[in-house]
């Protein structure tokens, strides 16, 4: 199980692109090489657990969940 924290690069065009994710939800990021970026803040991983590896999609789509948060609240 793994994460990646992404934040927009400094350019007008993500920052625009932000705004109208912010407004509409509409995704513009990476979505043709000249579209605006997403850039890599931190990532982690770790191997799932015995009692994890039976897990259904959606409960270790969870779990993941929870254990990423809580990794990562020094940065939110």
């Amino acid at each position: 199980m793994g994460y990646i924290l992404l934040q927009q690069d400094d350019s007008d065009e993500a920052v625009t692109a932000t705004k109208l994710l912010s407004k509409t939800g509409d995704c513009l990021f990476d979505l043709l090489p000249s579209s605006p970026r997403l850039r890599a803040v931190t990532y982690n991983s770790r191997s799932n657990k015995p009692y994890e590896r039976g897990y259904h999609s959606f409960v270790g789509k969870t779990a993941s969940g929870r254990w990423a948060i809580t990794n990562l609240r020094r940065y939110l």
